[in-house]
């Protein structure tokens, strides 16, 4: 149903954070990580969808993109 709604709506970013999230608990860091970064561009003023993003990153193994994704959020 989630992804039917992502279909249907997919300029709304609570869904792919929804999914991402979703796929976080599941274990699939690299497919939640294509959401997360989704929803962060989706709504660039959220800071929530940004942060989860970075996270994410961080936990897929790229800390110096996490910093720098950090860094640009505090720059906007």
């Amino acid at each position: 149903m989630l992804l039917q709604a992502i279909a249907k709506y997919p300029q709304d970013a609570i869904l792919p954070y929804t999914d991402g999230m979703y796929l976080i608990r599941q274990g699939k860091k690299d497919s939640a990580l294509i959401e997360l970064k989704q929803a962060a561009t989706l709504e660039p003023d959220n800071p929530q969808y940004g942060y989860l993003y970075a996270i994410a990153l961080h936990d897929t193994g790229d800390a110096t993109a996490a910093r720098d994704y950090l860094k640009l959020m505090l720059q906007q």
